[in-house]
């Protein structure tokens, strides 16, 4: 046991210089056996340690200073290739992903990685013709088609103009003129 103010702290759990405490490389702080000084590259992570076996977490476990390949998240779409990340190198495309619209149900990615691209894929099948996500309960016109005249035919022989014909236009003005004698009777 070596210990006198001012000798230089060894890797041995003992306050060598007496200065009331042994230096952060002597702690360990994760309780995995092994302290800084003894080779641990991260004290804060128990699975962090010289020959710990390699987990898909982003991290070096076996303190080898390596991370490996398939630990890299290259796009930053929060899905690593050990994750099942089908393509790092495209951040629209990983397992948590969803081809729920007419633009990713044709830009030749297989976004939720699924091993279907576009119209192979099952969920691009599903989309009505509106645009909207597949098997949206909240629109009423995935049945319907767009006819050249910018009809949208329901089914019967009813029809309906696309919006934008400018009777959104007519309905606010009419809106407006009616509440224009309310105003001034206040």
């Amino acid at each position: 046991e070596l210990s006198a103010p001012g000798l230089p702290e060894l890797c041995d759990g003992i306050d060598n210089d007496c200065d009331g405490g042994i230096g952060d490389e002597e702690a360990d702080t994760d309780a995995d056996g092994l302290t800084p000084c003894d080779g641990d590259c991260d004290d804060t992570n128990a699975e962090s340690l010289p020959g710990a076996t390699e987990l898909c977490d982003g991290n070096d476990n076996d303190c080898d200073t390596v991370l490996p390949d398939d630990e890299a998240d290259a796009d930053a779409d929060g899905w690593m290739l050990c994750d099942a990340d089908c393509d790092d190198d495209e951040p629209l495309a990983n397992p948590g992903a969803t081809e729920d619209s007419a633009a990713l149900c044709a830009d030749g990615i297989d976004n939720d990685c699924d091993g279907d691209l576009d119209d192979a894929d099952t969920d691009c099948e599903e989309l009505g013709d509106d645009d909207d996500s597949a098997g949206d309960d909240g629109d009423d016109d995935d049945d319907a088609t767009v006819g050249d005249d910018d009809t949208v035919e329901e089914g019967c022989s009813c029809a309906a103009t696309v919006a934008g014909s400018g009777g959104s236009v007519w309905l606010a003005l009419l809106l407006l003129l009616g509440l224009s004698p309310l105003r001034r009777r206040r």
